[in-house]
């Protein structure tokens, strides 16, 4: 077995005597070698225990550490160009916690629509029971305000430049057999345009003609064709 002898004397001494050596089997190192052998030895040690990475893996790290110093500088970036572009206004009224957006003219459109087509299906209704029957209370009056109510939505659809359309329902309705069945189905319908209305009315704050319809044609539902139908309903005409 090789032992180390670690003197720097036994090193001159022997160096000259190769039989001894042979014979012992020593080999003699000077002590400043000695540390610098440990050291290397225990490098490598630490080296050896960690497994190589294969090129594709290190390709791999590096394409991810490439990838998080974009995402994060163009997150900054952006986040430096939003601030820049908005007003002080929109960002104290975002810092404020505004519930709701102003619609666009696409949303509005699409209210402004249903609205419309809500009223075009009543007032199909009604003109439905006046051409079964002879004029029976109270569809005369409700559908002459049906026809205001409608006038009212095309007026507004018209200042904006948007698509009207005319009423598909007209003739494709057909009247019950009774009056006061009439009038139940006629004060079903208001209810639902009354609920339409209420839910739009918050999203059209800024435009204050829409609004105004808005809340006209849901009173006018509220506070004339509710009661008519209920009088209907109770007297069963």
């Amino acid at each position: 077995m090789w032992q180390p002898v670690i003197n720097d004397q036994l090193l001159f001494e022997n160096i000259n005597s190769p039989i001894a050596n042979r014979e012992n089997r020593v080999i003699y190192f000077p002590m400043k070698y000695f540390t610098q052998i440990i050291a290397a030895t225990l490098f490598l040690s630490a080296c050896s225990a960690q497994p190589a990475l294969e090129p594709k893996q290190i390709e791999e790290e590096k394409q991810v550490d490439q990838e998080n110093i974009l995402q994060s500088s163009s997150s900054s970036s952006q986040g430096e160009i939003d601030m820049k572009e908005v007003s002080p206004e929109v960002q104290e009224s975002s810092s404020a916690g505004s519930s709701e957006s102003p619609p666009d003219m696409v949303d509005l459109h699409e209210m402004l629509i249903d609205t419309l087509h809500n009223e075009y299906r009543s007032h199909a209704r009604y003109q439905a029971v006046l051409d079964t029957f002879d004029r029976p209370s109270p569809f005369p009056l409700v559908d002459e305000q049906s026809e205001e109510k409608i006038l009212a939505l095309q007026t507004v659809l018209e200042k904006y430049n948007l698509p009207i359309g005319k009423n598909p329902y007209l003739g494709q309705i057909i009247a019950p057999n009774r009056i006061v069945q009439a009038c139940r189905k006629g004060k079903e319908g208001e209810l639902e345009t009354i609920a339409l209305y209420e839910k739009f009315l918050p999203l059209v704050t800024d435009f204050t003609d829409v609004h105004t319809v808005f809340s006209k044609n849901a009173e006018m539902s509220r506070n004339t064709y509710i009661p008519l139908f209920n009088n209907c309903i109770e007297n069963e005409y």
